[in-house]
């Protein structure tokens, strides 16, 4: 949408006039009569999309943020706030309102920059530096406060989102480089310098990804375990008060995806899972039902 506001201006050294075109497509002349009712269009879209959704979020996020600011057992229950769930459902109770900043975020580095004027160059539009500043300011800003706040209810993905705002930093800062080595440095030294520090912060940011993976699922494998193992134990209990005229009462927990349900029967109830405990001879299977 702000893509159709943006025009650049030229002008002929033959005969001194100049002509403003649209930034995005060249073919269109901003001075022309059909272009008003396309900008006239592209203002009610930036008054609907820009700035309306984010202030409809901002209402809604204000109005629901006591039940959102509840503890987070209660509010996945919330039937009031079931609907906007992913506004809030990433961050912890506190941050009920960061989805407002991710937003803000989003449309000053996509849409607010390409608004900021850039240079042209042998009849080419580039990147000004004052882009390639605000884009820094911007990215950096965003960064220091999500890891000073971590918002996120899993450590997980807050350390993802400052991995991946730390890269957008590097991005810009590459961006910034790259502009004052083409317009003041042309050394092949410098050059080749350059991109090989671009390619080493690169790699070390992926590899930091790579192996925060790595880690996530080793932890997630032992989560796994874990249940497994205090399904296990709670079945060996059952076992062992059945036998001694006990009942053997319903677990119903999944682990990795299959849902152990009924593992022992109570009265009225019967099961097919069968337990052997090895630390009582005989190694007799144990079934539920009726004694």
């Amino acid at each position: 949408t702000f893509g159709f506001f943006p025009c650049d201006d030229f002008t002929d050294d033959g005969t001194g006039k100049t002509e403003s075109v649209l930034r995005n497509d060249y073919r269109i002349d901003c001075d022309g009569a059909g272009r008003r009712w396309w900008v006239a269009f592209a203002s009610i879209m930036v008054a609907v999309f820009p700035i309306g959704i984010p202030s409809f979020y901002t209402y809604i996020l204000w109005k629901k943020r006591k039940n959102i600011m509840k503890p987070v057992a209660e509010r996945e229950d919330d039937k009031a706030i079931a609907g906007i769930k992913f506004l809030w459902e990433p961050y912890k109770p506190e941050f009920w309102y960061w989805e407002l900043i991710e937003t803000l975020k989003r449309l000053m580095l996509t849409g607010v920059l390409g608004l900021i004027k850039g240079k042209i160059e042998d009849d080419i539009v580039d990147t000004t530096f004052t882009q390639c500043g605000a884009a820094i300011i911007i990215a950096t800003t965003y960064t220091v406060f999500l890891a000073f706040h971590q918002p996120f209810e899993e450590l997980r993905d807050s350390v993802v989102a400052i991995l991946a705002g730390a890269m957008m930093i590097l991005t810009y800062t590459v961006a910034w480089l790259m502009k004052s080595r083409r317009t003041s440095l042309d050394d092949k030294y410098e050059a080749d310098g350059l991109g090989f520090l671009m390619i080493l912060c690169m790699g070390g940011i992926l590899l930091v990804f790579i192996l925060w993976a790595i880690r996530t699922m080793r932890e997630t494998k032992k989560q796994q375990d874990d249940l497994a193992l205090d399904v296990l134990k709670r079945v060996e209990r059952g076992s062992w008060s059945d036998g001694h005229g006990g009942s053997v009462g319903s677990v119903g927990v999944e682990v990795d995806g299959v849902e152990m349900g009924d593992l022992g029967g109570g009265v009225g109830r019967s099961s097919e899972f069968a337990f052997e405990n090895p630390m009582r001879g005989g190694g007799g299977g144990v079934q539920g039902g009726n004694a």
